[in-house]
């Protein structure tokens, strides 16, 4: 395998990152990448050990990863290599020596800090390794930081392939609103998912908006999420305010099975309280979070899926019996061993 594969099997990574053989040919590159001291060798080989590693080894294998980041792997982060000693301010997902996931938490930048939240994610989307980007989540003190952030996005000559965008104040948001506007559209075509403060924003799926209900028969016929259109017509249809939509793209998910687990993280979050649904109201809801439950289940076994199962089968105050037991039993199954 010639290094010079690299580049291409890195972007492919990023659109099917369980092929067996395309892990087992970064992993080859990875070794040669060492070879020749490059950081992104022992990123690539720490990545794929944290894919499988029990809880304790993976907490050591993230810090391991943090302190190559902040090391010899700085010169990948740019500007943004010095927030690495920030605490909890900045958080980092690698997929083949790349950033596919940012997560910044502002709450944590030191208070006599000169660097606004806006420069922050500036500095993370100017680093060497985030050119594909797909994923960026900044919790921000004061909702006025959103629009800081939006104009910074917009600004941007060169702009990652971005396609979450979650900047929120509190733990998750707490309502999904519907809108008609093609948040960022124009200069992130890909986004499927965005969260402003505390709501999701259900996007269209397509720039011609039409009835939900028109869209269901190509959701339930979507290709598995290896293309970018594929992802952003079933993302858009998960996260989306019309319920039988979003049922169809559950469905769809369930289907596809674990080549359709880019969107665990999104699943995870439409199952907390109230989103995908009204706004919690202290008991109960009628919203259908068991096809969240049989989708998340469908993706295959993760410890993060399992954390939040465990906790929606403990709470009744926003959960239904059948919820529930369907989460607990999914838990079950995917309790780490």
């Amino acid at each position: 395998m010639a290094l010079t594969d690299y580049d291409e099997l890195a972007a492919r990574s990023f659109e099917e990152p369980h092929d067996a053989d395309l892990r087992a040919a970064v992993l080859v590159c990875a070794d040669a990448l060492t070879e020749i001291e490059d950081p992104r060798g022992p990123l690539i080989t720490m990545e794929h050990a944290l894919e499988n590693a029990e809880p304790r080894r993976a907490l050591e294998l993230r810090r391991a990863m943090h302190e190559h980041a902040m090391g010899e792997g700085a010169g990948l982060l740019g500007a943004a290599a010095p927030l690495m000693a920030a605490g909890r301010t900045l958080s980092l997902e690698w997929r083949s020596g790349k950033l596919y996931g940012v997560t910044i938490d502002a709450r944590y930048l030191p208070r006599k800090s000169k660097i606004t939240v806006g420069q922050l994610v500036d500095n993370v989307l100017k680093a060497p390794a985030a050119t594909d980007l797909r994923r960026l989540r900044v919790r921000v003190r004061i909702p006025q930081d959103f629009e800081s952030i939006s104009q910074m996005l917009v600004a941007r000559s060169r702009r990652p392939p971005l396609e979450e965008l979650v900047i929120y104040t509190s733990a998750w948001p707490h309502q999904m609103t519907p809108t008609q506007q093609r948040f960022l559209g124009d200069f992130y075509p890909h986004l499927y998912f965005v969260v402003q403060l505390d709501r999701t924003l259900s996007l269209p799926l397509t720039a011609e908006v039409a009835a939900p209900a028109r869209y269901i028969p190509d959701v339930l016929l979507c290709d598995p999420p290896t293309t970018p259109e594929a992802r952003t017509l079933l993302g858009r249809a998960l996260s989306h305010a019309d319920r039988d939509l979003r049922v169809a793209a559950l469905q769809r998910v369930a289907a596809i099975g674990p080549a359709a687990k880019v969107f665990e993280s999104l699943l995870c979050t439409l199952l907390q309280p109230g989103i995908a649904g009204p706004p919690i109201t202290g008991r109960a809801t009628s919203v259908p979070h068991v096809p969240i439950v049989t989708a998340l289940q469908a993706l295959g076994p993760s410890q993060a899926a399992h954390r939040v199962l465990s906790k929606v089968a403990s709470r009744p105050e926003y959960y239904d019996a059948e919820t529930r037991r369907a989460a607990g039993s999914a838990a079950a199954k995917f309790r780490p061993s």
